[in-house]
């Protein structure tokens, strides 16, 4: 009888410790707020904005179901909170990442305590990522004339984008004149930390001479107001970026708008079908595991290539034998023709990298 009495009085003993150190959910809210006001949690400045966007949307559904406010966060409250997401057509991925912001935070707001996020979604769906055939890509290029005069350079900022291997927009904004070196560029991505090595080709350097001397800080395009600028400032010139996609992609009749990553995904997509090793694929995109590669290049729509399959091996062959015809859209300003472009830029990735290859071997 006396190891059934301790486990019980063990037991019991367990969860009166539970009950006295449950918080309630405005109480937990309120906390995690004053923490992240006062700089107690030290995060990114990308994952503090999604703390605060997680307890605002908390707070949400504390404001709209009855007497949750001063309830205590449980499981069976968060499951209620997930299944009120989903009844507002909240996305599986979105609703993970504000539970596993919320988790985070209960762990730095209640240390000590096991976070109540048991048998709750807070993986990552598999999704399909968008990116454009070499059809879409010649449209997109070919609408600039067509553009107002502000859309021109976001149009512009897609374009070389693309062109540079696919170069996230958070970097793309921050290169500066010292970051070319000869007939490349040389920087760090934002994100990793990583250095990256983009070959800069003509129709790269055409599109960076319009706006040399626009930037009052030194910067290829006139965006930021500064190599460093904060977070908010780069959040405010994303958001610009995607409002002109959307327009740039009516414009161009495409049936779903344009975001920033598409033209990331496009040069992925193109490389991939180009037969180019993964290993260089994900050194360009700068990953830091080719299982990262592997499930990027397993979620790229691929059936619009697929359909234009011999349309595509039809251009290759012509620009091929046609150098000359590589820019030749309109009579006013030069564009490109991307899938030739994306040719020559793969090439001399290849070529890069293979010298690259030859001086860490004789080092």
């Amino acid at each position: 009888m006396l190891p059934i009495k301790l486990t019980f009085s063990l037991s019991l003993g367990e969860n009166r410790r539970t009950q006295e150190h449950t918080v309630t959910l405005r109480a937990f809210v309120r906390e995690a707020e004053q923490r992240l006001d006062t700089g107690d949690i030290s995060r990114r400045a990308s994952t503090l904005k999604n703390y605060r966007t997680a307890l605002r949307s908390l707070a949400g559904y504390a404001a709209t179901v009855s007497r949750t406010d001063n309830s205590p966060i449980d499981n069976s409250l968060l499951h209620g909170y997930q299944q009120w997401l989903k009844e507002k057509g909240v996305c599986r991925n979105t609703t993970s990442c504000y539970l596993r912001s919320l988790r985070s935070l209960y762990s730095q707001v209640r240390p000590g305590e096991a976070p109540p996020f048991a048998k709750l979604f807070t993986g990552n769906d598999g999704t399909m990522k968008r990116a454009l055939s070499p059809r879409l890509m010649t449209t997109l290029a070919e609408a600039e004339t067509r553009l107002k005069p502000g859309l021109r350079m976001w149009h512009n900022i897609f374009l070389f984008s693309v062109l540079a291997m696919g170069m996230p927009f958070v970097d793309v904004v921050r290169l500066a004149q010292d970051d070319i070196n000869g007939d490349v560029i040389m920087y760090r991505r934002c994100k990793t930390g990583h250095c990256i090595v983009v070959p800069l080709l003509p129709e790269m350097r055409s599109l960076i001479e319009r706006y040399k001397g626009k930037s009052t800080a030194g910067l290829l395009f006139p965006v930021l107001k500064t190599k460093d600028a904060d977070y908010h400032d780069y959040c405010n010139a994303l958001a610009r970026y995607n409002r002109a996609l959307k327009t740039i992609s009516a414009v161009c009749g495409f049936e779903k708008p344009l975001t920033s990553y598409v033209a990331r995904h496009t040069w992925a997509s193109i490389a991939n079908g180009a037969g180019i090793n993964i290993h260089h694929i994900a050194q360009a995109l700068g990953h830091r595991s080719i299982k990262t590669t592997e499930i990027y290049l397993a979620g790229l729509q691929t059936d619009e290539l697929f359909n234009d399959s011999r349309t595509v091996a039809e251009r290759i062959k012509k620009v091929l034998t046609e150098r000359h015809c590589i820019c030749n859209i309109h009579t006013s300003r030069q564009n490109v023709v991307f899938y030739a472009v994306l040719i020559e830029n793969i090439s001399l990735f290849r070529r890069i990298n293979k010298k690259m290859q030859d001086i860490v071997t004789k080092k």
